[in-house]
C-alpha cells in the first residue's frame, strides 16, 4: 500500500495562483519534498459565481480547459475527472461528443503509459522519486543549458516538466494557445518531437500543439526502450 496526494482544490481556471498552473506546481514542488505519488483533479474543483451589479463574476470550468487539463491528467500518477463544487456550472466530460472523444483519447495514451510508469513507481519506492519532475532534477548540473538558473528565471521553465527520465512534456495551459514553446536541455543524443517524429537539438523551440497534442519529447536514444513501446506506437498512429 502507498499513499497517494492531491494538491487540494484548485479552481477551475488557467492561473498560477490556484488553477491549472497551480496544479501543476503543486505535483511539481511537492515531489522535491518526498510527495512521489501526487496529482491534481482533472478540470480543478472549486467554482464560483458571483453577481454584482448584474455583473456575474466568478469562475466556471469551460470546454477548452477541461480539455487541455485532460492532456496534463495524462501524465500524473493517477487521472481522476471531478464535476467540481457546483455540477451544474461547469463543463463536464460527459457534455458533448468532442470531450467525450477527448476523454477516450487521454485515457488511452495513459493507459499506452502503463510499463513506463510502473517502472517510475519502482524507482518511486525504492529512492522516493517523482514521477513528474522538474527540469532541474533530471539535469542538475548542465554546463550547456543551466536549467536550475533558468527556471528562476523564466516562468516557461516552470510549466515543462519530465516524466521519468526520459519523456518532456510542454502542456499547453493558457486560453486560446495552440503553440507551445519549449526549452530542450542538452543531452548525448537529440530529442523526437513525437507527433511528427521530427529530431530537435537543444534549445529554445516552438512546435504546434492544438487540442490533442500537447508538446512531447522523447529522447531519441530511448525511442526504442521496452517500456515506452506502447506508447510511441500509439502516439506514431497519430503522426502528421
Amino acid at each position: 500500500m502507498t499513499s497517494l496526494f492531491w494538491t487540494g482544490d484548485q479552481l477551475v481556471s488557467w492561473d498560477a495562483y490556484d488553477g491549472i498552473k497551480a496544479g501543476l506546481l503543486g505535483i511539481l514542488t511537492s515531489g522535491l519534498t518526498g510527495f512521489s505519488l501526487n496529482h491534481a483533479d482533472v478540470g480543478g474543483y472549486s467554482t464560483f459565481s458571483l453577481p454584482i451589479l448584474g455583473v456575474e463574476f466568478g469562475h466556471k470550468r469551460s470546454k477548452e480547459l477541461l480539455l487541455r487539463w485532460m492532456e496534463l491528467g495524462v501524465f500524473g500518477c493517477v487521472f481522476r475527472t471531478h464535476e467540481g463544487s457546483m455540477p451544474q456550472e461547469n463543463v463536464q466530460f460527459h457534455s458533448d461528443s468532442d470531450l467525450v472523444n477527448h476523454l477516450s483519447f487521454c485515457g488511452k495514451l495513459f493507459q499506452s503509459l502503463k510499463n513506463y510508469k510502473k517502472q517510475l513507481m519502482v524507482e518511486a519506492s525504492n529512492y522516493g522519486f517523482p514521477l513528474m519532475r522538474t527540469m532541474f532534477f533530471e539535469f542538475p548540473l548542465d554546463p550547456g543549458n543551466n536549467t536550475h538558473d533558468l527556471i528562476l528565471e523564466c516562468q516557461l521553465l516552470k510549466e515543462q516538466f519530465m516524466l521519468g527520465d526520459c519523456i518532456l512534456v510542454a502542456p499547453v495551459l493558457d486560453a486560446g494557445a495552440t503553440q507551445v514553446k519549449v526549452f530542450l536541455p542538452k543531452i548525448l543524443s537529440s530529442w523526437t518531437y513525437i507527433w511528427n517524429s521530427k529530431i530537435l537539438d537543444f534549445g529554445w523551440t516552438v512546435v504546434d500543439a492544438p487540442i490533442g497534442r500537447p508538446g512531447i519529447f522523447v529522447k531519441s536514444s530511448d525511442l526504442k526502450r521496452k517500456t515506452l513501446l506502447p506508447f510511441i506506437e500509439f502516439c506514431e498512429s497519430f503522426n502528421e
